[in-house]
């Protein structure tokens, strides 16, 4: 049965992809096929949910960490969010029950060491930067359904022991699907929004969406005028978490911005048509704060989402890449099979191009305790010794 399932979704890639077979060969692939269901049992939706993505990173390798499977509906969170720092895994935010839990270390669930678990995610999430790894491991890690489609967890159950370290103590706490609301740690961001701090704009732009016509240029507007009437001329653009969505939307401010200074703050959670942000305020001088990110600049994209039984598979029908200069300015695209047929002829078009900040700053666990804001302190601090021109 699940081999015939596999069978449907190969063919829905096959057909939507603008190419399933850039990096593996169909003989390649049916005997790792092969292989995967020889060696590995597969019984259940959480087996065919783990291993088809382990077959969809084999078939994409470094190059598409877009095409997947997605679970249609996983609600079953635990009452617990993480970070990944350091190779090791936090609690940052938890329910208001278990709040003396926060910022302990996660060093088992249900007696699997953590690291083999994070070995399993890694397996099975295709990724062309180290950075894009941790956004999945830290949500797959409190999600039932996903922690249930890891090998070494009972799918049987839905109860989770975690086995955690805080101040040398070792601590072991059951968790199951929670209806509580978090502790809030941070203010949500909204998708634009902007705050004065002395002569600096900070302005935040979380996502790549507009929730109403024109409410990018009503923004720009509004910054524009504030701007002008405190005789701000220095600018903290925040693109941290910025996942994607439509990247023409920044356009008025990218317009509004020419000619000043501006410095930008990036984390490895910025993917897909955020990566386009960066170039736009690149091609304006933009310095960069901040770590490497989440993807890399060359990759496949443009990704509609097909609905599969339990499950949802985004599949990827073009392809971003610079040309051999490697300039942000000829960035371009592949949006037929045909012209990535003849696009594949240049091999140098899928070297990974990874994006670098000019000044690398990342949180540290005390950071996150303290509520510092480590990368807006270095701009501000960039901007107060003018080393930014």
């Amino acid at each position: 049965m699940y081999r015939n399932k596999l069978n449907d979704i190969l063919n829905l890639i096959e057909k939507n992809h603008i190419d399933m077979y850039f990096n593996i060969t169909k003989e390649e692939l049916d005997e790792y096929i092969d292989k995967i269901f020889k060696e590995n049992n597969i019984n259940n939706d959480y087996d065919f949910y783990y291993y088809t993505n382990v077959i969809i990173k084999k078939i994409f390798g470094i190059y598409d960490s877009h095409t997947k499977l997605i679970w249609y509906e996983a609600d079953f969170n635990l009452p617990l969010r993480f970070k990944y720092i350091d190779n090791k895994v936090y609690i940052i935010r938890t329910s208001e029950d278990n709040k003396e839990l926060l910022y302990s270390e996660v060093l088992k669930i249900n007696g699997i060491d953590i690291n083999v678990l994070i070995d399993e995610i890694k397996n099975m999430i295709a990724y062309s930067t180290k950075e894009y790894l941790i956004y999945p491991i830290e949500t797959i890690l409190y999600n039932g359904i996903k922690l249930k489609s890891l090998p070494s967890i009972d799918s049987t159950k839905d109860e989770f022991e975690f086995t955690l370290k805080k101040d040398n103590e070792i601590i072991n706490k059951q968790f199951t699907k929670s209806e509580e609301s978090l502790i809030k740690i941070n203010k949500p961001r909204s998708n634009y929004s902007y705050h004065i701090i002395n002569d600096k704009m900070h302005i935040v732009y979380n996502m790549c969406r507009e929730e109403y016509e024109n409410q990018m240029i009503n923004f720009v507007e509004e910054i524009n005028k504030i701007s002008s009437e405190l005789n701000i001329n220095k600018f903290i653009v925040d693109i941290r978490g910025n996942q994607g969505g439509n990247s023409a939307i920044i356009n008025p401010l990218i317009e509004f911005l020419k000619n000043k200074e501006v410095i930008t703050l990036v984390d490895e959670y910025v993917f897909s048509g955020g990566r386009f942000a960066i170039l736009d305020l690149k091609n304006i001088d933009s310095k960069f704060v901040g770590t490497n990110i989440g993807t890399s600049l060359n990759c496949f994209g443009n990704a509609p989402s097909i609905k599969y039984d339990k499950f949802i598979i985004p599949i990827c029908n073009k392809y971003f890449y610079m040309d051999t200069t490697y300039k942000y300015e000829n960035f371009k695209y592949a949006d037929t099979k045909e012209k990535f047929k003849e696009l594949k002829r240049n091999k140098k078009l899928f070297i990974p191009q990874i994006f670098e900040p000019d000044y690398y700053s990342k949180k540290t666990l005390e950071d996150y305790k303290d509520g510092i804001d480590k990368e807006l302190e270095c701009a501000i601090e960039i901007f107060d010794n003018k080393k930014v021109k």
